[in-house]
């Protein structure tokens, strides 16, 4: 009887053991990829579009199975005419589309972007698009996947390399220089669950000649400007998300300066906070500040105004573990004359247009992406008059969306 009992006891904890065991490989099984579509494969999960002409697109679609839902880090190289010839990736489970994306790149701009995925199956499309004339580069957008299991939440290591001054954790100011030279600093990333990377770049040097800059994740030091994923110079500062796959990673911080003139510090500062993917992350919450009527929740229109006028109106972003938010401004004025304006962010009002993050006239609309950093910022919105004419409804319109 005794062995009978005993040999129960095992069976039933090899039982309870097994189910354990099943149950733990489900909930850490990783999605599985397919791919359909023209592209060229380079990789395990490495595609290159395929040649086509002017005025034309190609795509390729990424099915993804999900049984316990998962993370996709998608990274999407251009190598093409900047600002013409596009690469691009849908929303999970979006449309394919070359005015509606997830993801845009060109010339030679990289971005990684984490798709978080709820289980079930999904579709991303890749697109190449084309405008109607010109090839640069190598004329064609790569695209590489990798995936990793839900809820692993490691805060990525930093590392620095470089002849730059530290002026806090991760904060490191350039080294002097003189004309006609560069100086480089680079950090090295360990993530091995990925991560969320935010930079803040801050110049002090001589306007549209001296340039602080910053590389795509794992870019090359480069002669090429629109090869950065970050410039700034004069007085500017900008703060960008970059997102980091699981693995090793480099992001090199330099400083460029022309044949003559200094100014300001003559400097550049880097500042980086690295955070872990939390899966379900504190939404940021917007408030709004100022004499403009509300006309939808988040979407503002600016008081009337008279000639040589202004009207402000601020947006606070409180971002516990940072965000990323989509303004729209769309105006409706004197074209050239009368302008709606939004500063960076945390930046200043001022007197002269080229100090803003956007500006429109006329019928203008642009949208514009923030990338929020964990904390409390603000964003300053205008309309601002000359001295003379009225045209459209004399307005402009701001439209904020936390994405």
């Amino acid at each position: 009887m005794k062995n009978k009992s005993m040999a129960f006891a095992f069976v039933l904890m090899a039982t309870i053991a097994g189910l354990a065991g099943a149950q733990q490989g489900g909930s850490d099984a990783l999605p599985t990829l397919s791919w359909s579509g023209p592209w060229s494969q380079s990789g395990e999960n490495r595609f290159v579009s395929n040649a086509i002409g002017h005025g034309g697109e190609t795509w390729q679609m990424l099915t993804i199975n999900a049984p316990a839902g998962g993370r996709l880090w998608v990274t999407l190289t251009a190598s093409s005419e900047a600002d013409f010839d596009f690469g691009i990736a849908s929303a999970l489970n979006g449309a394919r589309s070359a005015s509606e994306y997830q993801i845009r790149v060109s010339g030679a701009e990289s971005e990684t972007l984490l798709y978080d995925l709820p289980p079930g199956s999904h579709v991303i499309h890749f697109g190449y698009a084309k405008d109607n004339s010109v090839n640069s580069r190598n004329d064609r957008v790569t695209v590489e996947v990798e995936v990793s299991a839900p809820g692993v939440s490691v805060a990525p290591t930093l590392s620095w390399s470089g002849p730059w001054s530290r002026s806090g954790e991760n904060r490191f100011v350039s080294d002097a220089i003189g004309h006609d030279q560069e100086t480089w600093q680079t950090l090295t990333i360990n993530a091995p669950a990925g991560g969320r990377i935010w930079v803040t770049l801050t110049a002090s040097s001589e306007d549209h000649y001296d340039f602080g800059v910053a590389t795509a994740l794992n870019g090359s030091i480069s002669d090429y400007w629109d090869d950065f994923r970050m410039e700034v110079s004069g007085t500017e500062s900008e703060t960008v998300l970059y997102i980091v796959p699981p693995g090793t990673h480099a992001i090199h911080f330099g400083y460029l300066k022309d044949g003559s003139v200094s100014a300001g510090n003559d400097q550049v500062i880097v500042e980086v906070s690295a955070h872990a993917i939390d899966a379900s992350p504190a939404p940021a919450t917007l408030s709004w500040y100022g004499p403009w009527l509300q006309s939808a929740e988040n979407r503002y229109v600016s008081n009337r105004v008279g000639h040589d006028e202004e009207t402000w109106q601020i947006l606070v972003i409180n971002a516990p573990e940072g965000s990323r938010v989509r303004v729209t401004l769309t105006a409706s004025s004197e074209e050239y004359f009368d302008f709606g304006v939004a500063t960076r962010l945390n930046g200043a009002r001022s007197d002269s247009l080229g100090d803003y993050q956007m500006e429109v006239s006329g019928t203008e609309s642009r949208s514009l992406v923030y990338d929020v950093p964990p904390g409390t910022h603000a964003i300053h919105f205008g309309y601002l008059k000359d001295g003379s004419l009225s045209q459209g409804n004399d307005q402009v319109i701001v439209e904020a969306v936390v994405e």
